[in-house]
């Protein structure tokens, strides 16, 4: 049987609340608790474009912490 693809919500420009991308999370200290993003960013620039994931902040745990060696 074919894997069916689920749609996830797409936004353009802008990051509603709730939601992150990984690299804010990781300014605050977090990750994300699943590696499945529940939406995308799209953000544009004068010469550019970035399709990103974003995370749910409530689901964020904190980044692991390696051992120094």
């Amino acid at each position: 049987m074919p894997h069916r693809k689920t749609s996830i919500p797409k936004y353009i420009d802008e990051i509603p609340e709730g939601l992150a991308t990984r690299d804010q999370l990781k300014a605050q200290g977090l990750q994300p608790g699943s590696d499945r993003p529940v939406a995308l960013v799209e953000l544009n620039a004068p010469n550019s474009q970035t399709l990103t994931g974003l995370f749910e902040r409530a689901a964020a745990v904190p980044l692991d912490q390696e051992d120094p060696a």
